[in-house]
């Protein structure tokens, strides 16, 4: 097999494994991300903003921004580096919407 065997055969794999991710993201958000406001908070989760910040745009407080990071963490649907979190896909990319806020 020479290298690009390799590569479209990876490619392949790639593209069958996020197919399999997404279809299993979109039976398991609509528990976790049950409100309108959590959905808000994780899609707008980037890795540069802090629960603080969040509780500074918002009427949620800080400590249940970080009680919602923790817990989508261990369900596997934001990733952690150092203190910060990040969504691992966006919610428009599985053709779930929000309603905007009207602050």
């Amino acid at each position: 097999m020479n290298d690009e065997d390799t590569k479209k055969l990876l490619r392949d794999i790639l593209k069958w494994q996020r197919l399999q991710g997404i279809k299993s993201l979109k039976e398991i958000l609509p528990s976790v991300l049950d409100s309108e406001e959590k959905k808000l908070i994780y899609e707008n989760t980037d890795g540069l903003k802090s629960a603080r910040d969040f509780e500074k745009i918002s009427s949620i407080k800080k400590s249940t921004v970080s009680r919602w990071w923790k817990e989508w963490y261990s369900h596997g649907i934001l990733e952690k580096e150092g203190s910060k979190y990040n969504k691992i896909i966006s919610l428009k990319e599985l053709g779930i919407f929000i309603l905007e806020s009207k602050e």
